[in-house]
């Protein structure tokens, strides 16, 4: 019985109970990761972990750059909007707290595409696990559906129905794989 677990089983049991941002993401990752066949509790409890980890990273960044749709920020911006990830990262490690490596992994990777275009390094196909996928999908539809990536708002339905159709709006063009 992994830390991992232990603590998934926390945040499920004392944090899903409030609506927001990071709990949708958390909530319909795991969701989307059993419509998929995973089962493995240590893999679902990583995606959980994951999710909520996924972000921490953004509390390093200037509000001014949260605050602003993706698309809408100067490159400089960009890059370090970027690093948030890897930040999430380092902060995990340095934290000390005991989660698996696979965890850490999503929270490093889940921006990654699986045609290459994704950050922080340019990973392609078979080389993201599924898992990072699934949290990287869904956090991509909710950031999408809220405006945070081109400051247009549009439900959840809309943005997965343009999805599932490949009727890109720019920032959603991405390839998942």
């Amino acid at each position: 019985y992994s830390q991992t677990v232990s603590l998934a089983g926390h945040f499920a049991k004392n944090m899903l109970n409030k609506d927001n941002h990071i709990n949708r993401i958390v909530a319909v990752s795991y969701y989307v990761a059993k419509y998929l066949n995973i089962i493995d509790e240590q893999t679902l409890s990583d995606i959980i972990c994951g999710a909520y980890f996924s972000q921490i990273g953004h509390t390093q960044s200037k509000l001014s750059t949260l605050r602003t749709p993706f698309l809408n920020l100067f490159d400089k911006d960009k890059v370090n909007f970027k690093k948030h990830t890897i930040l999430s990262h380092h902060l995990l490690k340095k934290s000390g707290i005991a989660i698996s490596e696979d965890c850490k992994k999503i929270v490093l990777d889940h921006h990654e595409r699986f045609d290459g275009n994704g950050y922080p390094n340019m990973k392609v196909g078979n080389s993201i696990e599924l898992p990072t996928l699934v949290v990287g999908i869904v956090s991509h539809l909710f950031e999408f559906s809220s405006g945070k990536i081109n400051g247009s708002k549009q439900s959840l339905r809309s943005t997965l129905y343009s999805f599932a159709n490949k009727s890109f709006k720019a920032g959603l063009e991405l390839e998942f794989g």
